[in-house]
C-alpha cells in the first residue's frame, strides 16, 4: 500500500497476500516486471492515482467474492504495455472501474485489452 506518495517498482514478485497485491492510493505510481498472484482481494487496486504498469503479470486473484478483480481502477489515471491476465480470475471479471478515469493499461493477453 502506497498513500500519498511515489511508488516505484522494478521487478519484484508479490504472492500469497490475504489482501490487495499492490494498492496505490492518492499516487504516483511507476511499475514494471510485476507479477501477482494468489491473493484474496484485488490484484491491484488504483484509487484516485497516476499509475503506469509494463510488462507485468496478474493471476490467480481474488477469494471468491465476486468483486475481486485482477485490476480495479477508481477515479486514476492509467498507461502501460505488454501486461497479461492469467488464471483464474473471480467471475472472469478482469476490471472493473468506476468514476473518471483516463488512458489505458495495455493488457496483450488475457479477458479484456484495455482498462478502464
Amino acid at each position: 500500500l502506497v498513500n500519498r506518495g511515489d511508488l516505484s517498482v522494478n521487478t519484484a514478485t508479490v504472492s500469497n497476500i490475504e489482501r490487495f497485491g499492490i494498492y496505490a492510493l492518492r499516487s504516483n505510481a511507476v511499475i514494471q516486471d510485476l507479477t501477482v498472484s494468489n491473493t484474496a482481494s484485488d490484484g491491484v487496486l488504483v484509487n484516485r492515482s497516476t499509475f503506469s504498469l509494463d510488462n507485468s503479470t496478474i493471476r490467480n486473484v481474488g477469494d471468491g467474492n465476486t468483486s475481486d478483480d485482477a485490476i480495479q481502477v477508481i477515479n486514476s489515471t492509467l498507461a502501460g504495455a505488454g501486461n497479461r491476465i492469467e488464471g483464474a480470475i473471480n467471475n472472469g471479471v478482469a476490471c472493473r472501474s468506476s468514476g473518471a478515469n483516463t488512458g489505458s493499461i495495455g493488457f496483450s493477453f488475457g479477458p479484456i485489452t484495455s482498462c478502464p
